[in-house]
C-alpha cells in the first residue's frame, strides 16, 4: 500500500502578514555562488534594497547610471569574509494592503519603532473572510484582544532582546523616552532621505483618483 502525505495548510496569522513586526517583514535569504562560504549562517540584519548592490558586485558588473540612487549597500564583504560594517539600521513600510494603513519601521539589532500614521484596527483583515481571511478571523477572535488594544497607538517599541516576540509596547514607558526619541527622528531622517511622500500627507490610492474625477464630471 501507498503512503498518504498528510496534508500542510498555511495561512498568514495576526501579528505577521500585512504589519511591519518581524514575522512580517522577516525573509529567508539563502545564497551559493563562486567564493562563498558554505553552510554558514549570518546574523547580520540586511535589506532588500541590499540586494541589487550586492549582486553586482559579486557578478563584476558596475553600477547602473548614479549609484547614490541605489538605497542600498553591497554585504558582499560579509558573503566573503572580507571587511564589511553591518547596517545600524533597516527600514520598512507599509501604506495600502486591503485598505489605507500607512505605517513606518525603523529595526536595530535591539530595538524596533513602528510609528502608525492613521488610527486603523490593529489587524487589518480582507473583506473575504469566509474563504483566504478565515484564518485572521477566527485567530483574532482567539485572541480576544481588549478594546483599547484594537487601534494602532501612534507608535510601538519594542526590546527584541528581551521581547523577540514584540509583545510589550514600551513607546509610553518613560524610561526608554530616549530610545524611542532617537529612533522617531532616525525614521524620519530616513524617510526624508527616500522623499517619502507620506510626509508630506495622507497618500490617495488610485480608485480615489478615478473616482473623484468621476464625480466631478458629472
Amino acid at each position: 500500500m501507498g503512503t498518504t502525505r498528510p496534508s500542510i495548510v498555511v495561512v498568514a496569522f495576526p501579528r505577521a502578514k500585512m504589519t511591519l513586526y518581524d514575522p512580517g517583514i522577516k525573509v529567508a535569504l539563502i545564497m551559493s555562488g563562486p567564493g562563498l562560504a558554505q553552510g554558514v549562517v549570518y546574523n547580520e540584519m540586511v535589506s532588500n534594497v541590499d540586494l541589487v548592490p550586492t549582486l553586482l558586485e559579486l557578478a563584476g558588473l558596475p553600477y547602473p547610471g548614479d549609484q547614490s540612487q541605489l538605497h542600498g549597500r553591497s554585504f558582499c564583504g560579509l558573503l566573503r569574509g572580507q571587511s564589511y560594517t553591518p547596517n545600524g539600521f533597516i527600514f520598512a513600510e507599509k501604506t495600502y494592503h486591503t485598505y489605507y494603513d500607512p505605517m513606518r519601521a525603523i529595526r536595530s539589532d535591539r530595538w524596533k519603532l513602528i510609528a502608525n500614521f492613521e488610527c486603523a484596527p490593529w489587524q487589518e483583515t480582507a473583506p473575504d473572510y469566509q474563504n483566504n481571511a478565515k484564518g485572521y478571523v477566527e485567530v483574532s477572535k482567539a485572541l480576544n484582544v481588549p478594546y483599547d488594544k484594537q487601534y494602532h497607538p501612534p507608535f510601538e517599541l519594542y526590546d527584541l532582546e528581551n521581547d523577540p516576540y514584540e509583545q510589550h509596547n514600551l513607546a509610553d514607558d518613560e524610561r526608554f523616552a530616549e530610545v524611542r526619541n532617537e529612533l522617531i527622528v532616525a525614521l524620519r531622517d530616513w524617510m526624508k532621505a527616500t522623499d517619502d511622500p507620506l510626509l508630506d500627507g495622507p497618500i490617495a490610492q488610485g480608485a480615489y483618483r478615478e473616482r473623484i474625477k468621476a464625480f466631478k464630471e458629472i
